[in-house]
C-alpha cells in the first residue's frame, strides 16, 4: 500500500513539473501581449516613450534570439526566460503601478468608518498615512520622466516595492481587524 501511494505521488509530481513546464505557444502569447502593450503605454505615458521604445528594441532582439533556437524545450525555456525579465523591465512596472495603486486605495477605503481598538486605529493610521505617502509618491513618478529603460526602471522600482509593502500591510491590518472583531462577538455570546 505505501508503495503506491509512493509511485502516486512520485507520478502526480513528475505530471505536475511537466505541465508547468513553459511552451512555445505559452511563451509567444505572452510576449504578443507585451508587443501590443507598448503602443498603449507610449500613449499613456509619453515621457516614458523612450525608455520604452528602448525595452521594445531589448527585448525584440532578445526574443529574436530565442527564436532561433532549434530544440522545442530549450526554445520554450529561452522564449520563457525574455518573458521573465519583461517582468522587471520599466513596462511591467507601468502597467502595474497603476493597478497597484487601485489595490491600495481599495485598503484604505476598507478602514473608512470603522471602529477598532486604540492600538489597531494607531496601527492603521500609520500604515494609512504611509499607503497615502506611497500613492502619491508613484503618482508623481508615473507623471515624471525617463530617457532610458535603465533610467526608468530606477524610478519605478521603488515606487512599485513601496506600493506593494503598502497593499501588504493594509491587508494584514484588514485580517487583524476582522479577527478583533470576531473575538469581539465571541466575548457578547458568552456573556
Amino acid at each position: 500500500m505505501k508503495q503506491k501511494v509512493f509511485l502516486f505521488l512520485n507520478l502526480s509530481l513528475l505530471l505536475m513539473m511537466n505541465a508547468c513546464a513553459p511552451t512555445v505557444e505559452g511563451e509567444l502569447n505572452e510576449y504578443k501581449d507585451f508587443q501590443a502593450s507598448m503602443i498603449e503605454l507610449k500613449s499613456e505615458y509619453p515621457k516614458f516613450s523612450e525608455a520604452i521604445a528602448e525595452a521594445e528594441s531589448t527585448m525584440a532582439s532578445k526574443w529574436e534570439e530565442a527564436g532561433k533556437v532549434a530544440e522545442e524545450e530549450k526554445k520554450a525555456e529561452a522564449m520563457s526566460a525574455v518573458n521573465d525579465e519583461i517582468k522587471t523591465s520599466c513596462v511591467y512596472y507601468l502597467q502595474e503601478i497603476p493597478v497597484l495603486i487601485n489595490a491600495v486605495d481599495a485598503g484604505i477605503a476598507k478602514f473608512d468608518n470603522k471602529s477598532m481598538q486604540p492600538g489597531l486605529f494607531r496601527k492603521v493610521e500609520k500604515a494609512r498615512n504611509k499607503a497615502l505617502q506611497n500613492v502619491r509618491s508613484a503618482e508623481d513618478a508615473l507623471e515624471g520622466s525617463a530617457g532610458t529603460m535603465t533610467e526608468a526602471n530606477a524610478l519605478l522600482v521603488t515606487h512599485f516595492s513601496n506600493l506593494k509593502s503598502s497593499k501588504i500591510k493594509l491587508s494584514s491590518l484588514w485580517s487583524e481587524y476582522k479577527r478583533s472583531k470576531k473575538k469581539k462577538k465571541k466575548k457578547k455570546v458568552y456573556q
